[in-house]
């Protein structure tokens, strides 16, 4: 009898605790937000991946006012997310826009005078062309038909240059 009470117990515990994360998870969706599909693209710079990207979708039509985006990994994948938190874009035509900047951190140990000048370089790793969605050359196409293949972006030669100061 003990045994059918404890068997019991545990199953309306596991009841329960499904029941509580299951309402911790299902957050509801802004009122307006299209269907997303699944997206992941594959930075390159110069046939390599490139990590630490910022990449941005812009509607080419302008139809679309929901931010999509994301960071590219190691392997320079990213995966795009709508608002930060929802997988995936709108289905649609994109302009692509790839930033990635670098502020030289050996300039900034290298004192430890807090008198010394404070002032870090700044640079740029991927062309200004790419950083302007009135400039970019780069496109993709999101549609369900082809959701889960990953769109592949070359961003050009590699560079290093110091950004201008603002």
């Amino acid at each position: 009898m003990n045994r059918l009470k404890t068997m019991h117990r545990s199953k309306l515990f596991l009841l329960a605790a499904s029941v509580a994360l299951g309402g911790c998870s299902s957050e509801e969706a802004p009122s307006g937000l299209p269907s997303l599909v699944p997206v992941t693209i594959n930075v390159q710079q110069g046939g390599v991946p490139l990590e630490g990207a910022s990449v941005q979708l812009v509607m080419v039509d302008s139809s679309n006012p929901w931010a999509s985006g994301g960071s590219s990994d190691a392997s320079g994948n990213v995966k795009v997310m709508t608002l930060g938190k929802y997988e995936g874009a709108a289905e649609g035509k994109y302009k692509v826009i790839v930033a990635k900047t670098v502020t030289d951190s050996a300039a900034a140990a290298a004192s430890n005078d807090p008198a010394a000048s404070t002032e870090h370089k700044i640079y740029d790793y991927v062309d200004l062309q790419y950083k302007l969605a009135e400039k970019t050359p780069l496109e993709i196409e999101v549609s369900a038909s082809d959701a889960g293949t990953p769109k592949v972006i070359d961003v050009g030669p590699p560079i290093k240059k110091e950004a201008p100061k603002i």
